[in-house]
């Protein structure tokens, strides 16, 4: 950070999911001071990360992505696990759709919720249990 000291306006952002692992010197006054806590989504968060993560996604009709998001195995799960489960639920539907190509109308095979079910079975919350209280103490 030295030689920033004339400079108007200039932020410096860093990023950590090991907050307790970090060098004292990074954290002193002016350097990394200012400590911000982004704890995991809420049920509501997750149905709207959900929702961005898979605008792009053909989505069947029964899939309700608010349901999804309040499943008790979608409990403790990140922006980046919600998008895995995504991806994961996407490449599920794919894999049913090579593997009866009969059943191919070439378009974009939907999601489903088996797929998504499927997708519970691979994608597991990254942030253990263990983990997240010692973040929340960290934070308090």
């Amino acid at each position: 950070m030295d030689g920033l000291e004339g400079r108007r306006q200039v932020y410096i952002l860093a990023a950590t999911n090991r907050p307790d692992i970090l060098d004292p010197a990074l954290t002193r006054p002016g350097r990394l001071d200012k400590a911000l806590y982004v704890r995991l989504p809420s049920a509501g968060e997750r149905g709207e990360i959900l929702k961005t993560c898979g605008r792009r996604t053909p989505w069947h009709p029964s899939v309700d992505l608010e349901q999804v998001a309040k499943d008790q195995r979608a409990e403790g799960f990140s922006g980046a696990d919600l998008a895995a489960l995504v991806r994961e639920s996407s490449l599920a539907a794919i894999r049913s759709l090579i593997s009866r190509p009969e059943q191919a109308n070439f378009s974009a095979p939907l999601v489903t919720m088996d797929h998504i079910n499927f997708a519970f079975t691979r994608v597991k919350r990254s942030v253990s249990i263990a983990d997240e209280k010692i973040y929340n103490a960290l934070r308090n």
